[in-house]
C-alpha cells in the first residue's frame, strides 16, 4: 500500500464511505475455484472468497 491516500485509508476505517460498490464478485470458499477464474479473467474491479458459506 505504498501509494495509498493515508486519508482514504482512515475515511474507509471510519465507514465514512461505502466501499461494497467495489466488490463485483463475492464466493463462498467451496467456489475459490470459479473466484480465481473471476480475477483471473479481470472480470470486475474486486472479487472476494469467504470462508464461510454465502451469496
Amino acid at each position: 500500500m505504498k501509494f495509498t491516500d493515508p486519508r482514504a485509508i482512515k475515511l474507509a476505517a471510519k465507514s465514512a464511505i461505502d466501499l461494497g460498490p467495489l466488490v463485483s464478485y463475492r464466493f463462498a470458499l467451496e467456489k475459490g475455484t470459479e473466484a480465481f477464474k473471476k480475477a483471473e479473467a479481470r472480470e470486475g474491479l474486486k472479487v472476494i472468497i469467504k470462508p464461510q458459506k454465502g451469496p
